[in-house]
């Protein structure tokens, strides 16, 4: 049951003393409700703050340590008690419509971080309305009225005219001849092909290592089958394995025979020396 209170002296006994929380957010379950039904009020706020409900059938006119509220002098608290540390508080309270003729009753939430809520943080204020008198307000929906005439046509805005071209610029100058480049390295003056030869058993594989000779970097390279049914060749590169940016001195190929009799192997290496 909602008891009334005096006016300043009841929020100053009931609200303890500290500093303002930041402002709180209510919001309500529904804005309609019959005499004797809840609504559920949620309070959003900070964490470990202070909360109050305050009720009143006027919205305006009460102020409390400075601050005005969207309460009336017949203000009443409703609920209180501090915030958890979800942010968030739901409260169902029952405005007072039994045995009255009140159209609507004004609600709203202030927050502190002190208990005496000097000065409180409001919430906007918000109205639930009696729900058997709004009924009795709200007429059926009407017919849908016939459209409007058109307006007239707007007057067409004149067109610009446009304006002259400007003056074509003057070609510039062509720049000097820059200074030629410092000639390029020259490139490899003696160019050989390498080859070795090896023999591969029937059914295995096999490779041959072409080396270059001492001071020569291998440019290329490759083997060759013969064109003998089943012997495949299976890799070519340099040699030996590199990594990048190191130069080849050698070329590397493997085959893989898959016939019952021995073959020779053929590679060979494009050799530069400088």
């Amino acid at each position: 049951m909602i008891t009334r209170v005096l006016v300043a002296a009841s929020l100053a006994s009931a609200l303890l003393a500290g500093t303002a929380s930041a402002q709180p957010q209510m919001s309500l379950s529904t804005t309609v409700v019959a005499p004797g039904e809840s609504v559920s009020v949620t309070i959003t706020g900070v964490p470990g703050s202070f909360f109050a409900v305050l009720g009143s059938s006027v919205n305006g006119g009460f102020s409390y340590a400075g601050v005005a509220l969207s309460v009336g002098s017949d203000v009443v608290i409703l609920a209180q008690g501090v915030i958890s540390g979800r942010g968030e508080e739901s409260i169902p309270v029952v405005p007072p419509f039994n045995g009255t003729i009140l159209d609507r009753y004004y609600l709203q939430a202030v927050t502190s971080t002190a208990p005496t809520f000097v000065p409180p943080q409001p919430s906007q204020g918000r109205a639930v309305r009696n729900g058997d008198l709004v009924a009795g307000l709200l007429g059926s929906e009407g017919p849908q009225g016939p459209p409007g005439p058109p307006g007239p046509v707007g007057a067409q805005g004149a067109v610009g005219s446009q304006g002259p071209a400007g003056p074509m610029g003057a070609t510039g100058a062509m720049g000097p001849t820059g200074p030629m480049g410092p000639p390029g390295p020259a490139g490899p003056a003696n160019v050989r092909v390498r080859t070795r030869s090896a023999l591969i058993n029937p059914y295995l594989a096999a490779g041959v290592q072409v080396p270059c000779a001492p001071g020569e970097r291998a440019t290329g390279g490759g083997g060759s089958v013969s064109g003998v049914p089943g012997l495949n060749l299976t890799q070519s590169g340099p040699y030996p394995e590199l990594t990048e940016g190191e130069t080849p001195s050698g070329w590397y190929v493997s085959y893989q025979n898959t016939t019952a009799q021995a073959y020779y192997i053929n590679g060979y290496a494009i050799c530069a020396a400088p």
